[in-house]
């Protein structure tokens, strides 16, 4: 397996899905003396509109390349929002922020955040602003630009291809690092905090931005405090709902012995409702599955992420996503050492450090 972000750096070791398999069969047959005769039986694999319909938008936008499909996934996790209800309970809020608006009010007004001296913070409101210490930041970023429009998706990685975009992809960035800014009435994070699950674990932090396999760890932990999901913040005004999808693909190497049974397994695996929900429900994984959706939104423990899979979406298309992180991650450092600055120089400096990784290796 290996993660959707990858498709592009991997690609030419994988083979596609032919557009037939050829699987051995045994029967028995004789009436008297029974014997096991195996035959090869071709069978159709699925179309591109097979995927369209069955799959949720974001896998079809993303395993289809030149139309060919290189790959098939068991689920798609997809970004959500945990709280600490008892810390906002403390905290006098009812209910758990709704919108970035609400996020920004609780923060600056409701004392969610404790700061102490020389500020120092001993409770946290909100994980963002930072990058090594907050898990998936590169992940919370973009959820942010894309329900702001920002143009990133493509063959290259160009934000600032006109006005309002370059804004946008401005403020998303100064926004972020208000939080970790203890001139910003919203100051709420430090590059000193304990890693932010971590510290969501501890009861010090109220929210914290993550995906199924955080609650999971969670409930096995058997916190001594309320906490609960919702869904990730949205930009009030913004057109629609965008949501941001992480999750894993089963794939078949070029270098398989047998690809037609390899392909048969995917195909088979990913696709039967079925054999599908005996992998999530035991797990508590959301779905890919357009079918499931509607069964997963009476799961309490998967309703949220399910409920977001169907407008979820993902942007990065380059060869290296990992580099891509580290890159977006030295540059949020970069900016609070005050080595760089967000101008439209420092924008540029970043945007193409990021479109390096569109690059071929060894180009």
């Amino acid at each position: 397996m290996i993660p959707s972000t990858d498709l592009k750096k991997y690609q030419a070791k994988l083979s596609s899905m032919p557009k037939v398999v050829k699987i051995p069969i045994t029967q028995i047959q004789g009436t008297i003396k029974k014997e096991a005769i195996t035959t090869l039986q071709t069978v159709n694999s699925l179309s591109l509109q097979d995927v369209k319909e069955k799959f949720v938008q974001v896998v079809n936008d993303d395993v289809v390349v030149d139309n060919k499909i290189y790959g098939l996934p068991y689920s798609v996790d997809t970004l959500v929002t945990f709280y600490n209800s008892d810390l906002l309970t403390k905290a006098g809020i009812p209910e758990p922020m709704k919108d970035l608006d609400e996020l920004v009010e609780q923060v600056e007004k409701s004392g969610l955040a404790k700061i102490g001296t020389n500020n120092q913070i001993y409770q946290a409101g909100v994980a963002l602003g930072g990058a090594d210490n907050i898990p998936r930041f590169f992940d919370i970023l973009s959820a942010l630009w894309m329900e702001n429009d920002v143009k990133m998706q493509g063959n290259d990685f160009n934000p600032l291809q006109d006005k309002t975009s370059a804004q946008r992809f401005a403020d998303v960035l100064t926004f972020y690092t208000y939080f970790a800014d203890p001139t910003k009435a919203v100051y709420s994070w430090t590059a000193d905090l304990p890693n932010a699950f971590e510290l969501f674990a501890q009861g010090k932090l109220a929210y914290f931005f993550g995906y199924s396999y955080h609650a999971d760890e969670l409930r096995k932990r058997g916190l001594q405090f309320n906490w609960d999901l919702e869904n990730f913040p949205q930009t009030r005004g913004a057109e629609g709902t965008k949501y941001y999808a992480n999750y894993w693909l089963n794939v078949v190497a070029k270098n398989s012995a047998n690809q037609d049974a390899a392909w048969n397994f995917v195909q088979s695996v990913t696709t039967d409702p079925a054999l599908v929900s005996q992998y999530l429900e035991p797990n508590n994984k959301p779905t890919a599955l357009r079918a499931l959706v509607k069964k997963q939104l009476e799961n309490d423990q998967v309703r949220v992420f399910a409920s977001q899979v169907l407008t979820a979406d993902n942007w990065y298309a380059g060869y290296n996503a990992t580099l891509a992180e580290t890159y977006l991650a030295e540059f949020i450092k970069s900016y609070f050492k005050k080595e760089i600055q967000l101008d439209a120089k420092g924008l540029d400096f970043l945007v193409k450090r990021l479109n390096q990784t569109y690059s071929k290796p060894n180009e």
